[in-house]
C-alpha cells in the first residue's frame, strides 16, 4: 500500500539526484551560457524540478498518512499542530472556561486596587504595550505571512526597539509616580515574569510569536501586573 508506495518514490527520487550532474564540474562548463541565457536555461530546468516537487509532496502526503494511522508525530509536528490550532475560528469549552477565568481574575485584581492608585493602571497598560511592541520585532517568527510577521517587515526595528523602550520607561515611571516605588518594582517584575515566560512558550511550542500570541501576552502581562499590584495594597497595612 502506502509503504511501498513511499519505497518507490525514495527509489525514483534516489535516480533523479544520481542522474544529476556533478556541480561544480556542471556550473564551470555552463556558467557563461547561463549569464546569457537565462531564460533558456529556467525553461530546460523546469521540468525536472516541477518533477522533483511533485514527488516531494506525494512523499509528505504518504508520510502524513502512515503518522495519522500509527498515531505517532514528528517534533517538528507540534509546532504545525499548535500553529493549526490557532488559525481555527471555532471555540472549545475550555477556551471559554479560561476566559471566564481570566475575566475573573482580571475584576478581582482591578477591585482590590483602592481608587486613590489607580493610575498605576496607566503604567501598567503602557508597559505591557511597550514590551509587546519590542517582542514582535525582535522576537523569531513562527510563520512568514502573519500579522507579526508583516507588520515586522514594514517597520524600522531600531526605531520601534527605541521607541519601546522610552514608552516601558514612561509606564514604570507612571507606576512609580501614583503609587510609590514599591508597587512600580513589583508590576516591572510581573511583566518581566511575564516577558521571560512568553519568549520560552513561544519559541518551544510554536517555534515564534504570531499575531495571536502577541495578544495572548498583552493579556497575561496586565493581569499579573494587576495581581502583583493588589498584592502589593494587601501587604502594606501590614508593613
Amino acid at each position: 500500500g502506502n509503504e511501498r508506495e513511499i519505497r518507490i518514490m525514495v527509489e525514483q527520487t534516489y535516480d533523479f539526484i544520481q542522474g544529476l550532474p556533478e556541480p561544480f564540474a556542471w556550473l564551470s562548463e555552463n556558467i557563461e551560457r547561463m549569464k546569457t541565457s537565462e531564460d533558456e536555461w529556467e525553461r530546460r530546468l523546469y521540468p525536472d524540478a516541477l518533477v522533483l516537487e511533485k514527488l516531494v509532496k506525494r512523499y509528505e502526503q504518504l508520510y502524513r498518512l502512515q503518522k495519522e494511522r500509527r498515531r505517532v508525530l514528528d517534533f517538528g509536528d507540534i509546532e504545525h499542530r499548535a500553529l493549526e490550532i490557532l488559525k481555527d475560528p471555532h471555540t472549545g469549552a475550555f477556551a471559554v472556561i479560561r476566559c471566564s477565568m481570566y475575566l475573573l481574575a482580571f475584576g478581582a485584581a482591578f477591585s482590590l486596587i483602592p481608587g486613590g492608585i489607580l493610575g498605576v493602571t496607566a503604567g501598567i497598560f503602557t508597559l505591557s504595550r511597550a514590551l509587546s511592541a519590542w517582542a514582535v520585532v525582535s522576537f523569531p517568527k513562527a510563520k512568514k505571512d502573519g500579522l507579526a510577521a508583516s507588520f515586522s517587515r514594514t517597520a524600522a526595528e531600531r526605531t520601534v526597539r527605541g521607541t519601546s523602550v522610552l514608552w516601558g520607561i514612561l509606564g514604570v515611571c507612571l507606576m512609580a509616580a501614583a503609587c510609590g516605588p514599591l508597587m512600580a518594582a513589583a508590576c516591572t517584575l510581573a511583566a518581566a515574569l511575564a516577558f521571560v515566560c512568553y519568549r520560552r512558550m513561544a519559541l518551544a511550542e510554536f517555534g515564534g510569536i504570531t499575531g495571536d500570541l502577541a495578544g495572548y501576552f498583552l493579556q497575561r502581562a496586565e493581569l499579573w501586573q494587576l495581581m502583583a499590584a493588589a498584592a502589593v495594597c494587601a501587604v502594606r497595612p501590614i508593613l
